[in-house]
């Protein structure tokens, strides 16, 4: 009983460590979060034949 509640409080755990470094690598370090990248199509902007 006691190993599973170890191990169900380790994958708490390291569920909790990779979410908290997701938020931060998805901010700048500092909680704010940095600007989307620009999701232009290829095609924008040429011959509107392609699209």
């Amino acid at each position: 009983m006691a190993t599973i509640l170890l191990l169900l409080a380790l994958i708490t755990l390291t569920a909790w460590l990779g979410a908290r470094l997701y938020d931060w690598l998805r901010t700048d370090g500092l909680g704010h979060r940095t600007p989307p990248p620009s999701h232009r199509d290829w095609t924008e902007g040429t011959d509107p034949y392609l699209h």
